[in-house]
């Protein structure tokens, strides 16, 4: 829309009015006299939240085929939609069982029953909430909040590129000599943490090390692939999304002999 992508704005729709409509649920579920009034505006607030969190999945996955999928920020969206889903047919069963209500002094067994459900998955949303809302936000600004650790790397990378054929850096487990050509597992394996890391994919090699403070989904992806043959975590995470499959391709500095 407009050149920016729906995911990002979609999402303001249940991270705003899930809590709000949840919190708002319980206050009316223990002050009965406000119930009349504002039952219904929270039963409705939460249906339309509930369909934002289906909206923001669906545009979150059509986002992820430019800039790769967080695999937990997707996962913990996914359970949301369905602890909001289930929460909107709890409030409304409760709405409708409290609407009906004959006795104003004690109410029944099973509106209490309704009430105690509908607060467990309060919650439950609420926590599932909080949790893809952070996770999202990780994935994308994970690569960013630390501009000295950013700037570590770079310097590190440029005293490997800028260093002669057959001299060593004393902080690389590699040579610059080695940084093109064939590599064994055991020298992907030695380059293992944020300071030099490689991985192998598909039988190419890859300096990764640049791409752990920009990944969108967060440096700790990325850092779990140092020193391994990622193969089976790339195909996993991106499967044959072309844009991942470029982005991967800059790091390229051999072939895995």
């Amino acid at each position: 829309m407009g050149g920016l992508p729906l995911h990002p704005l979609v999402v303001h729709a249940p991270v705003v009015l899930i809590p709000l409509s949840a919190l708002a649920l319980v206050l009316l579920i223990f002050v009965r006299k406000w119930r009349p009034h504002y039952a219904w505006l929270a039963v409705a607030g939460l249906v339309v939240g509930t369909l934002g969190a289906v909206a923001a999945v669906l545009t979150g996955n059509a986002f992820a085929e430019t800039i790769g999928l967080p695999a937990r920020h997707a996962t913990l969206g996914t359970i949301l939609v369905w602890t909001a889903a289930a929460l909107s047919v709890s409030a409304i069963v409760w709405w409708l069982l409290q609407h009906q209500e004959r006795d104003n002094e004690q109410e029944s067994r099973i509106v209490w029953a309704s009430s105690i459900v509908t607060v467990v998955l309060v919650v439950a949303t609420l926590i599932f909430t909080v949790l893809t809302g952070h996770s999202g936000a990780e994935a994308a600004w994970g690569g960013t909040t630390s501009q000295s650790e950013s700037t570590a790397v770079e310097d590190e990378q440029a005293t490997v590129e800028d260093a002669p054929a057959g001299s060593e850096s004393s902080s690389d487990p590699q040579s610059a000599s080695d940084t093109t050509g064939t590599f064994t597992a055991a020298q992907v394996a030695q380059n293992s943490d944020a300071t030099s890391c490689w991985a192998s994919v598909d039988g190419s090699v890859y300096d990764l090390t640049e791409w752990i403070s920009e990944h969108p989904g967060g440096s700790r992806e990325i850092e779990a692939l140092c020193g391994t043959d990622a193969t089976a975590a790339f195909q996993r995470q991106h499967g044959s999304n072309a844009e991942a499959q470029r982005e991967l391709a800059g790091f390229k500095i051999g072939e895995l002999g």
